[in-house]
């Protein structure tokens, strides 16, 4: 499958240099069908989490290590960075979990050059071998444009901007949705083309009052999502039950050993990360649930029968 994307990919797009070039035009140039090629893709993880443990020895299978970083490679070029993140740390972390613990130390330096990896990432995808010769002039004229640039060319310190308006505008200028972003999850998978006026997210909400050149919507983090439910009480109520499912899950975890109950977990863990970097409860969810569902049915097929 991730053959197949990548294949796809260079017959649009005619090549990975020019595609680094035009980040913003890719989903343009794909005609929207970017979100459904990383979706199929990103199955082959449920493969990787299925077939790198051997269960009866307790170790790992090599080659699961190479379809691993093929599927990084194919989602390292255009995929979001959460999805790469997803890929890595799949597999390193199912081994942590269920054949070897990493030590400590491995994790936080690991976690470093992660960080610097994934930031460097973000901005050699946006910058092509010209525009990062001119920024490079840039940086030695004005030092102090560094500083900025940090913060804004990647992408990940944008989201706090959304969520500043949320909180400066909320309930002022934009009321108080009161949950209603979390009570339309159940109905958020129905496709828009069959729903033309399925609501839409505070991401979108906030691109289309403040932002209106934007493409996409901008997230406002999970901070940004509960304040717009019913304020800083929201957020602590939010914040507090996802601290308690969090650690029921965390118990059921330590109860239930074995590499197909430790990718479920694991999906819990991204499902944590992602929503509090988005706060799109719509999104997060569902990709949760699907994920959980896709995973237990590729274990459930794979087991053996008992007589």
């Amino acid at each position: 499958m991730g053959a197949v994307v990548l294949g796809y990919l260079f017959a649009q797009l005619g090549s990975i240099p020019y595609a680094l070039g035009h980040q913003e035009d890719v989903n343009l140039m794909l005609q929207g069908k970017q979100a459904l090629l990383f979706q199929l893709a990103r199955l082959v993880i449920v493969a990787v989490v299925l077939l790198l443990v051997r269960p009866a020895t307790g170790t790992s299978r090599p080659w699961v290590w190479l379809l691993a970083a093929g599927i990084t490679l194919v989602f390292l070029p255009f995929g979001s960075r959460a999805l790469v993140l997803l890929s890595v740390l799949t597999p390193l972390a199912l081994y942590h979990l269920v054949v070897r613990p990493i030590r400590m130390r491995w994790l936080i330096a690991g976690g470093a050059v992660a960080s610097l990896g994934f930031f460097t990432l973000g901005v050699t995808r946006l910058l092509n071998a010209r525009r990062l010769e001119q920024a490079g002039r840039v940086f030695i004229q004005r030092p102090v444009s560094v500083v900025h640039f940090g913060f804004n060319a990647v992408g990940e310190f944008k989201i706090f901007d959304a969520a500043t308006i949320v909180v400066r505008d909320v309930p002022r200028v934009i009321p108080y949705n009161y949950g209603v972003t979390f009570a339309r999850v159940p109905w958020m998978i129905v496709p828009r083309r069959l729903w033309v006026d399925k609501p839409v997210t505070s991401g979108r909400i906030i691109v289309r009052k403040y932002l209106p050149n934007l493409r996409t919507a901008y997230p406002p983090t999970a901070i940004g999502e509960l304040f717009s439910a019913g304020g800083w009480l929201a957020v602590s109520i939010g914040f507090f039950g996802l601290g308690w499912i969090s650690r029921v899950v965390w118990e059921w975890h330590k109860g239930h050993r074995g590499s197909g109950n430790a990718g479920a977990y694991l999906l819990y863990c991204f499902f944590v990360f992602d929503f509090i970097r988005v706060g799109d409860p719509s999104r997060t969810i569902w990709f949760l649930v699907i994920g959980v569902v896709m995973t237990a049915a590729a274990f459930w097929s794979a087991a053996r029968i008992s007589p």
